[in-house]
C-alpha cells in the first residue's frame, strides 16, 4: 500500500492510523538537566519521537561593535543516530537550516537578551584565572599618600566615566 493512500483512508474518516483524532496531540514529556556533562540540556518525548538537546557554553569576548553584548551560536548537529536519513560528516542542509531558525528565534523573540549574557561586575585585585576571563583590566597607580597617579586600560570593554 502506498503511504499517501493509506493515510487518505484514515484522513476521510477525521482520525490517524495510532487512533489519535486530527487535532489531537501525542502525548508530550520534558525532562531538564538529563545531560549532566552539558552545561544545560533537555530531553523532550513527542510520542514515540524522542529529541535531545545538548547546551554547551563558552566564556568568550563580546564582539567590538557590542561590547555590552554576547552572542549564541546555534548548532544544530543531526547524527546518524537520529535517523538512518542522516549522514556522517559536516551538517547538511536540513542541520544548517535548523540552526538558522533557532538563531533567527532567538534573535526576535526576545526571550533572551543578548545584554543578560554579559557581566557587568567590577573587581579589584584579580587572581589570574579572573583576569582571563575579564573583557578589560584597568591599573590604579597611587602614591603613598593615595593620589592618582596614573590610569592604564589596555582596550577591552567600555567602561563608563561613572565606573570609572
Amino acid at each position: 500500500v502506498e503511504p499517501l493512500e493509506y493515510y487518505r483512508k484514515f484522513l476521510k474518516e477525521n482520525c490517524r492510523p495510532d487512533g489519535r483524532d486530527l487535532s489531537e496531540f501525542r502525548t508530550t514529556t520534558i525532562n531538564v538537566g538529563s545531560i549532566t556533562t552539558a552545561d544545560g540540556s533537555a530531553l523532550v518525548k513527542l510520542g514515540n519521537c524522542t529529541v535531545v538537546c545538548g547546551i554547551k557554553a563558552e566564556f568568550t569576548a563580546p564582539p567590538s561593535d557590542a561590547p555590552n553584548k554576547g552572542y549564541i551560536v546555534p548548532n544544530v548537529d543531526l547524527t546518524p543516530l537520529c535517523s538512518s536519513n542522516f549522514r556522517p560528516g559536516p551538517p547538511g542542509e536540513e542541520a544548517q537550516v535548523a540552526s538558522q531558525f533557532i538563531a533567527d528565534v532567538i534573535d526576535n523573540s526576545q526571550m533572551l537578551l543578548k545584554e543578560d549574557l554579559c557581566d557587568t561586575s567590577l573587581l579589584v585585585d584579580p587572581t589570574g584565572e579572573e583576569e582571563i576571563l575579564a573583557t578589560g583590566l584597568l591599573t590604579v597607580v597611587v602614591d603613598e599618600d593615595e593620589r592618582l597617579c596614573a590610569l592604564r586600560k589596555p582596550g577591552g570593554s567600555a567602561l563608563s566615566a561613572e565606573k570609572l
